[in-house]
């Protein structure tokens, strides 16, 4: 089996010019911070600048106030090159990074999808793959921001971060995510995103998908956004800690070092852009991406929906009696998981969504939590 240290990967990555860079970048975040100033645009904090986006898109009912789309209007051709430079980079460190994992899950299957974001956590551009975790990772973002990670444990050029709390933004404790900040002249200008679906997650039972127990307790290790690096460096007490805490550790440090490269591999993408169009453009261009995809889904909608109301009904049997696993006698049960589901399409293209007649909780996860049902709801209603 290869190298599995990371901190080989990564050394490699900040040689010759980019550890300067990296380290000038970090200088001018923290000349900022002294002035009083945040990491966002124009010297706002995350959680301004994320409270004024989500102002604006309210009272216009357009992404970020974007009631116009200048650069794809004005500039239609260099639009199109750019985002598509975007998304073929995505999917290349994709397919790139995949020949790094040893887990079967990745190598062989594909679980594995990266997303550009903006600085509130908004997906930019998507790769091929599970791309349920676009959201996941997006929700992830916004609790970092929502809990001032800005002030603590603090966002700077070279940090890495890593979610699987399903209740932070997850579908299920096996899915890990790595995050890494992409900065511009001191502002922090977008995030780069990767999941894989990982083997052994240390839970209750070995394998990667565990469903049977009765208690959070049992879901395995849980790692809620936490930093685990800076300097492009992994912490050494994550270095010990994460591989302690599963029953596959070299397959795990060969995932992450899958995670990592793909998000350096994007991080090198944004750079070489905005080199190129400017700072000016690259934060155009991604405000306009997400109201232009928001545009087309609602066309899409008007152009095969008829307005009214969906309704469908679907029911799972959950087959828990006698599962070894099972800590408590009270979880000792097979039920019927009735799943109905409501969608009303309004003239406009604008919908809602009901799931009003469930069957009450049960004992054990079932991909239910928000995260989960509001990625699961966008791929069903992106992909079909």
């Amino acid at each position: 089996m290869p190298n599995t240290d990371t901190n080989t990967m990564s050394s490699e990555h900040e040689s010759g010019e980019d550890f300067p860079r990296m380290r000038r970048e970090k200088e001018k975040v923290r000349e900022r911070q002294q002035q009083g100033d945040g990491i966002g645009w124009g010297g706002q904090t995350l959680r301004e600048q994320f409270e004024d986006l989500e102002e604006k898109t309210d009272e216009t009912g357009h992404y970020a106030g974007f009631e116009r789309l200048e650069l794809k209007q004005e500039e239609p051709i260099e639009y199109e090159q750019m985002f598509a430079q975007l998304r073929g980079d995505l999917v290349t460190a994709r397919e790139t990074s995949k020949e790094v994992a040893a887990t079967p899950i990745v190598e062989q299957e594909g679980e594995l999808c990266y997303g550009l974001f903006t600085p509130e956590g908004d997906s930019i551009a998507v790769s091929t793959g599970i791309i349920v975790h676009i959201h996941t990772m997006s929700e992830a973002i916004k609790y970092m921001i929502n809990h001032d990670y800005e002030e603590s444990p603090g966002i700077e050029p070279g940090d890495i971060f890593v979610n699987n709390d399903t209740h932070v933004g997850d579908v299920h404790p096996c899915d890990i995510m790595t995050l890494i900040p992409i900065f511009h002249e001191g502002e922090l200008v977008a995030w780069a995103g990767g999941v894989n679906h990982v083997i052994d997650a240390g839970a209750i039972g070995p394998g990667s998908m565990n469903v049977s127990q009765a208690s959070r307790f049992g879901d395995g290790a849980y790692y809620t956004a936490r930093k685990i690096g800076e300097n492009f460096e992994l912490y050494n007490s994550w270095k010990k800690e994460y591989p302690a805490k599963t029953r596959t550790p070299n397959f795990l440090k060969l995932d992450e070092r899958t995670r990592i490269t793909g998000c350096l591999m994007i991080r090198d993408s944004v750079k070489e852009l905005i080199a190129r169009t400017g700072i000016k453009t690259f934060k155009q261009l991604s405000r306009e991406a997400i109201e232009d995809g928001r545009r087309g889904f609602r066309s899409r909608i008007q152009e095969t929906m008829l307005p009214g109301t969906y309704r469908g009904v679907s029911f799972v049997d959950a087959l828990y009696e006698g599962q070894k696993n099972v800590t408590r006698d009270y979880a000792d049960e097979n039920h019927i998981m009735h799943a109905p589901s409501e969608l009303h399409v309004r003239e406009d293209g604008s919908f809602q969504v009901s799931f009003e007649g469930a069957n009450k909780w049960g004992w054990h996860p079932f991909n239910c939590t928000p995260a989960a049902i509001q990625g699961g709801i966008w791929v069903m209603l992106t992909q079909t």
